[in-house]
């Protein structure tokens, strides 16, 4: 057997979003939303080998300005924490001019090869279009720790190092020597984790979007917090502090070195604590964005709305948690459209409204049109059983469409017969003239559309039991009256009758007069189940109806 194939899943993210025509939106026009939070990382979404080379080369810069960043720290706080001495003279000048560059340059390079094929090797799925793996998805997680390690490493590194070659030349420069780094190290640190996080945002959308956040490995955004205000305020204020006893105890620095050193440090702390600071909003933003976004869409009725998901925290959480709730909501309102189409809208309104403590039943004078098909066991013997299928959902489709125009609601699909009212459950003006003129309506169409069968159809008017009744398991919206089983008799009647269209006379008096002016009496009969006979009523047989007119707009009931 050849070996299987995976499912390709390339970078399926959701889609921009596009507010409904015409619909108005709170949101800001001007503000592109984008899937990822940025620009940036936009196009990630149209190829998976693309993708992979943006993640590398956004990678490549942010870390290389993680680093800058430190390196700039570094000099600044070394030039004004050791004064009256340079490191770029003797006897400092060439561990300086030639040692630290030629270190970072072998770092900076080795970090750069190091990051770049252990990005590869945990990219592999995402650019090659695989299903990621639960491996997978803990590599790209872990990703923005693992690579802020190896860079740290790489400084930790060159803080032994150079506090170790410092100190050899002049002891009392290597603690501050070592300070010095380890602030940079902890500043480039910092910044190169919520860099690398944001690089790696498409591809933790296709793994989070499998797998979803974790709860038991969630990054808690109180974490970040803390950090941030760990490095970007605390640590400079403890270095402060710490100058400030120091020289206390020492006198070493001058009052103008000391007050110079305070400036810089609390510059530099005001700049960083800023740089960090648009970061932790530019990490926090973009989610909360997305869902505000996708909840607007909702509130227009855009339920095909999805965002991605691409934070492993509580946001991550949050971004889950509003795809599953519009989820639930397709599914609710498919549920809610299949029951529609089972039992009709009307009839699902008020089955709804039956949940909220409406009245379960009421009484209220309605038309009934019955329909029923002549012949259908002959029906089934001539032809196929998917043809037979075919022929009754035309025919139900043409009925139920002329019903819709009139006003009516199709009650029940009674095998080969269709039963429908007017006037139950919502008002109608005129539901008797509704009911005639869709009898005539529905016959001419038959008569032309569906020639090979023939129907019969009986209408009458009166006084119905109309509600929900069955079992609190399982109950049906439906009508009870005599009216309906005037109805059904007549339709048995029609069938005999040349036009095969019979309506009860009181029905015909109950019309408009634009619709009665069709009909004539047709005799007396009595129904079973009646002690009286009926008057019956059917369409004037030397009259050629006007169908073609009644076609052109959906029935309007008479002045």
């Amino acid at each position: 057997m050849g070996k299987k194939q995976e499912k390709p899943i390339g970078l399926e993210y959701p889609r921009r979003f596009v507010p409904p025509a015409g619909a108005e939106t709170t949101l800001q026009t001007k503000r592109q939303v984008t899937r990822f939070g940025s620009p940036l990382l936009e196009a990630a979404g149209e190829d998976p080998a693309a993708a992979g080379r943006r993640i590398l080369v956004l990678l490549w810069g942010l870390i290389t300005s993680a680093h800058l960043m430190g390196a700039v720290v570094c000099l600044i706080v070394i030039f004004n924490l050791i004064p009256g001495v340079s490191i770029f003279k003797p006897p400092f000048q060439k561990l300086t001019l030639y040692g630290v560059p030629i270190f970072l340059v072998v770092a900076y390079f080795t970090g750069l090869i190091v990051s770049f094929f252990y990005m590869r090797r945990i990219l592999t799925w995402f650019i090659e279009r695989r299903e990621p793996s639960l491996k997978d998805r803990k590599n790209v997680l872990r990703a923005p720790r693992i690579l802020m390690l190896i860079q740290l490493s790489l400084w930790l590194v060159g803080t032994i190092i150079f506090g170790t070659l410092y100190g050899v030349i002049e002891p009392w420069i290597a603690p501050r020597i070592v300070l010095t780094v380890l602030l940079g190290a902890v500043i480039m640190a910092t910044i190169c984790y919520l860099q690398i996080e944001f690089v790696m945002r498409p591809a933790a959308a296709v793994v989070l979007e499998k797998y979803g956040p974790s709860k038991r490995r969630v990054t808690r955004l109180m974490t970040r917090f803390v950090v941030v205000w760990t490095m970007g305020t605390a640590i400079p204020l403890v270095g402060l502090l710490i100058t400030s006893i120091y020289n206390m105890v020492t006198i070493e620095f001058t009052t103008f070195e000391l007050a110079r050193y305070v400036t810089v440090l609390v510059i530099a702390t005001l700049i960083y604590s800023a740089v960090l600071t648009f970061q932790l909003a530019t990490y926090i933003d973009p989610p909360l964005d997305l869902v505000r976004h996708g909840m607007d869409e909702v509130a227009h009725g855009n339920l095909d709305t999805e965002i991605a998901v691409f934070d492993a925290t509580e946001l991550g959480e949050l971004q889950a948690g509003f795809n599953n709730m519009v989820r639930e909501l397709r599914e609710q309102e498919h549920v809610k459209d299949l029951f529609c189409q089972h039992v009709g809208e009307k009839i699902a309104h008020q089955a709804l409204l039956r949940e909220e403590g409406s009245e379960k039943v009421t009484q209220r004078d309605a038309a009934v049109f019955f329909i029923d098909i002549i012949g259908s066991t002959k029906l089934s013997l001539d032809y196929s059983s998917r043809e037979v299928v075919d022929i009754l959902n035309r025919f139900y489709t043409i009925v139920v469409e002329e019903v819709n125009k009139t006003g009516g609601l199709v009650n029940k699909f009674a095998g080969d017969a269709v039963l429908a009212i007017y006037n139950v459950p919502d008002d109608h003006p005129d539901p008797a003239g509704a009911a005639l003129y869709c009898s005539r309506a529905v016959m001419h169409r038959l008569d032309v559309e569906m020639p090979e069968i023939a129907t019969a159809v009986g209408i009458a008017a009166g006084s119905v039991v109309a509600g929900t009744i069955g079992s609190e398991s399982r109950y049906e919206y439906t009508v009870i009256g005599d009216p309906v089983n005037v109805a059904s008799r007549l339709s048995e009647l029609a069938k005999e009758e040349p036009g095969r269209i019979l309506a009860s006379n009181p029905t015909v008096k109950a019309a408009n007069p634009e619709e009665a002016k069709y009909w004539m009496i047709n005799g007396a009969k009595v129904l079973r189940g009646h002690t009286e006979a009926t008057v019956l009523a059917c369409p004037e047989q030397h009259v050629v109806t006007p169908f073609q007119d009644l076609r052109e707009g959906s029935y309007k009931p008479g002045e």
